[in-house]
């Protein structure tokens, strides 16, 4: 009799270490433990509860006004191209950025969200680069404000070492033109001066100037407007920037730059 209750007691320990050692039983244990850490934890800090109650609900996301780029990346100078560049000019980080102390020396500066290029006087022009790759062929577009002075450009197919560029401008008194420029100071005139009604004419207005550039030919755009070809093989290809221009030997020329936008040709 006491051996069969001692082998009843062997095998009620055995079916107990074994119940222990289910991995099943095991998790479950885990789970208990922790919900009775969690309960009162929760039951003192109702504030939890609210907490991960509100991670389970969906978040709806409120509709944004940022321009999609099928929107932004239309073409209006030619088909077949695709979008490269699109700069507002908030901060300026693909341009230089310098503001010298001086009074003679042009500026590349971004203030309050605008971007300037300044220039102190006449006969001068100052430049500013893009930090970008070169260009070959491009459909280079950008607004300009002329808030004082005389003229605003966009150069393409520039390199910076050599001070050569192309280089189209337009002035506040209406009138626009295509350069060539070398480290010489040679200017080749190849669209001379002349006016032009699709420009608005006065300080502080905005214009919208294009260049459209396929192998030596070039097409001129104000204001989404053709107002030009030039036909010039001098330069091939080349970095974009922008530019202010004085004509005036009296006055300072700024102009607040934005908006640009750079297509390239596919295949």
């Amino acid at each position: 009799m006491a051996q069969g209750q001692s082998d009843q007691r062997e095998s009620n320990q055995k079916s107990k270490d074994k119940w222990y050692r289910d991995p099943v039983w095991q998790f479950i244990g885990v789970i208990v433990s922790v919900i009775g850490i969690l309960v009162p934890v929760l039951l003192a800090n109702p504030g939890w509860f609210t907490y991960l109650v509100s991670l389970a609900k969906p978040t709806s996301l409120s509709p944004t006004s940022t321009p999609t780029t099928s929107v932004i990346g239309n073409d209006p100078y030619a088909p077949n191209t695709t979008l490269k560049m699109y700069d507002q000019f908030k901060n300026a980080s693909a341009w230089e950025d310098y503001k010298p102390k001086d009074l003679y020396t042009g500026q590349c500066a971004s203030e309050k969200g605008e971007y300037h290029v300044t220039v102190p006087k006449a006969p001068f022009f100052h430049l500013c680069y893009a930090q970008t790759a070169p260009y070959k062929d491009l459909d280079y577009e950008i607004e300009l404000k002329i808030v004082q002075g005389d003229c605003g450009a966009l150069v393409l197919r520039a390199n910076k070492i050599l001070e050569k560029f192309y280089f189209f401008r337009i002035c506040q008194n209406g009138s626009f033109q295509f350069l060539r420029y070398d480290k010489k100071g040679e200017l080749g005139y190849a669209h001379k001066s002349e006016p032009s009604d699709k420009i608005h004419i006065g300080l502080g207005k905005t214009n919208l100037i294009a260049i459209s550039a396929r192998d030596k030919m070039f097409t001129l755009y104000i204001n989404k407007q053709q107002v030009g070809k030039v036909e010039d093989d001098t330069y091939s290809n080349g970095q974009i920037g922008i530019a202010a221009d004085c004509d005036d030997d009296q006055s300072t020329t700024d102009v607040i730059f934005s908006n640009l936008k750079v297509w390239t040709p596919n295949g």
